[in-house]
Order: structure tokens, then sequence, then C-alpha cells
């Protein structure tokens, strides 16, 4: 076989694999509904504040953090965020759709909204403003059964 139709089929093949790569890193993980991303950091179950057994949680924005920035609730326990900072917030859940955000032009300093959470499950969160899904003014909620 003459040498310039070998290069032709190993830069072929070369591409179908390099596609092939592409596409198996761009899908096949998914995650569930309620995860907030499976590729958070891990978080020690100490760090969790828990307040299960209690209707109502209230979890604070200070500039530039929430607090308690990990919380574990019941299921049905609505979890009110109040901004007590200086500074514009909001709250918005890592896995779109896990919640309903909080949208900074109602999350000024001195509001609060709500959020009720009846499935078991981690949701991750966190203000798009002062961080990141994975850090700075970022936080959790484990919804227990």
């Amino acid at each position: 076989m003459p040498r310039d139709i070998r290069s032709r089929r190993a830069a072929t093949g070369l591409v179908l694999l390099v596609l092939a790569l592409s596409a198996a890193a761009c899908g096949g993980g998914s995650s569930s509904s309620s995860s907030g991303g499976d590729d958070l950091p891990a978080v020690p179950a100490k760090d969790f504040v828990d307040e299960t057994g209690k209707k109502a949680v209230t979890v604070e924005a200070v500039d530039n953090n929430f607090d308690p920035q990990y919380v574990t609730v019941s299921k049905g326990t609505t979890i009110t965020f109040t901004n007590v900072g200086r500074n514009p917030h909001n709250v918005v859940p890592v896995e779109q759709g896990a919640f309903t955000p909080i949208p900074t032009e109602k999350f000024a300093p001195g509001a609060s909204g709500t959020v009720t959470l009846s499935t078991p499950g981690t949701y991750a969160y966190y203000c798009t403003l002062h961080g990141s899904s994975t850090r700075g003014m970022a936080g959790r909620i484990v919804v227990e059964r």
C-alpha cells in the first residue's frame, strides 16, 4: 500500500479516536435530580449544622458567605434565606431546576426568600455574584427522609 494512503488512514483513525474520546468526555455521566453536582468537593459530616425536626430554618447571606454554610434538614422544611449583609446576593441551585432560584433583584440587603425542599437528597447552591458552584459563597442543604 502506498505511503500517502497509509498516512491518510492513520490520520483518519486518529481523528475518529479524538472524536470518540471527546464525545465520551462530554456525555455519559449524569447526576441525580437532587445531587447538586457530582464534582463538588467533599464536605465532612461534622461541618453540617443539624436542623432536622424543625419546620423552618434560616440561612443568612453575609458578605460574602452563607451562615450556616452546610445544613441538614428534614423533608418539607422551609429554608428562609435572609440577606443580612451590605451587598446584593442571589441563591442559585448548582443543578438547574433543583429549586426555584432567589434572584438578585429580590435579594437586596434586608430581603428574604424561601425554599421548601420535600425530596431527600443534597442540594448545592451558590451566589453567582460572589462565588461559584465549588468555591466562594456556596453552600449545601441535605434533606433527610
